[in-house]
């Protein structure tokens, strides 16, 4: 009998940047539920590698990781139009750089529908065009 996925990837490709060892997995399993090919990564090398690997429809950030902190990741979905939501015990929305205030935010801890919740309404929003804040 072949293998059969319970939970088919409908909704595409997510990466996770996640550096804490029991939250990462959960919500790889949680967003795997949800449909997505969850990549989690818990440093900035990784999630990259990823990206040059793999197309993704969106990405879940934690940023300040144990080994560094997500702006430069951040900098690069931005450029290849990738939305993606920021989920952070560590700082605060305010405390992002300016160019990056656009995306959904959720402190920790935050409830799972609500990232399920962020992540769809990053990818309805998309990523603003070039020049924002400027443009707003």
């Amino acid at each position: 009998m072949p293998y059969c996925d319970p939970f088919p990837a409908v909704h595409g490709s997510l990466l996770v940047l996640e550096d804490d060892d029991e939250l990462g997995p959960l919500l790889k399993d949680v967003l795997t539920m949800a449909g997505y090919d969850v990549f989690l990564a818990s440093t900035h090398s990784e999630a990259m590698s990823h990206l040059t690997d793999t197309p993704m429809a969106a990405a879940v950030l934690e940023w300040s990781t144990q080994k560094g902190g997500a702006g430069t990741l951040a900098d690069h979905l931005f450029a290849q139009r990738i939305p993606y939501v920021v989920a952070s015990g560590s700082v605060a929305h305010c405390m992002l750089p300016v160019c990056h205030q656009w995306a959904r935010f959720l402190p920790k801890p935050f409830a799972i529908t609500d990232l399920i919740t962020a992540v769809e309404a990053s990818r309805d929003f998309g990523v603003p065009v070039e020049g924002w804040p400027a443009a707003r």
